[in-house]
């Protein structure tokens, strides 16, 4: 009887420790699914939350979001483009992975970040976008294009207009880029690292701003007025 007892004192004991040793499955959280960019050159990001999105050649493409009934991300492809649609919520809560092959990209709410070094990207942003990176050529213009009435004061960006685009911030954080030129009504360019940045130029509406640090030289800067803005009176042609 003792002997049984022991036996079974030791059977427990090894079913404890093998409990904590042995790693245990994790619960699945995040649905990846790989991305065809076979062909693609552009990709349009229609989401409800923040996205963050990688370029790199180091791993494959994919697409990563949580799990969830309550949300649907689906992706289609057309001729030389990728469409994603995504209605999660919470912040970042969609992942992208793309390639170096990628030309332009479609976007909302970013935060963009290239681990490799990029010849030329086309940025169409529609809310805040944040870039971290190295690129030859990079462009960048937000999605607000609407004309402002005739009849607003001088100067003026009456906040109906330009919601819900008003405040909105363009900035770029680190990264070397060989011509960057940014073209907004409304929005704040942030050149957060302005030595890094060759020829910029920055074409600004009146309800638009920018600002600069990390500068030890004369920054290679040319400002344009948006063509969208309405002419000053003794600028018009009669």
């Amino acid at each position: 009887m003792m002997k049984r007892t022991r036996l079974a004192f030791l059977a427990a004991l090894g079913l404890y420790l093998a409990a904590i040793v042995l790693p245990r499955e994790q619960p699945v959280d995040h649905v990846t699914a790989a991305l065809d960019m076979d062909g693609i050159v552009e990709v349009d990001v229609d989401a409800a939350s923040a996205v963050d999105i990688l370029f790199t050649n180091a791993a494959p493409p994919r697409l990563r979001y949580p799990v969830g009934d309550d949300h649907h991300v689906t992706v289609t492809r057309q001729v030389g483009r990728l469409r994603i649609t995504s209605d999660v919520a919470g912040y970042q809560a969609l992942e992208i992975r793309l390639p170096a092959t990628v030309r332009k990209l479609v976007v909302t709410d970013a935060s963009i970040d290239a681990d490799v070094a990029l010849d030329t990207l086309v940025i169409e942003a529609g809310d805040d976008l944040r870039w971290t990176g190295d690129v030859g050529k990079l462009t960048v213009v937000d999605g607000f294009t609407q004309v402002e009435p005739p009849t607003s004061p001088a100067g003026a960006v009456p906040a109906a207009e330009c919601a819900p685009h008003c405040g909105l911030s363009l900035s770029f954080e680190e990264g070397k880029i060989g011509e960057l030129a940014v073209t907004t009504r409304h929005s704040s360019v942030v050149l957060a690292s302005v030595d890094t940045i060759g020829r910029t130029t920055l074409t600004l509406g009146k309800g638009a701003h920018f600002s600069l640090s990390g500068a030890t030289r004369i920054p290679d800067i040319t400002l344009l007025p948006h063509p969208a803005e309405p002419q000053a009176p003794e600028a018009k042609t009669p």
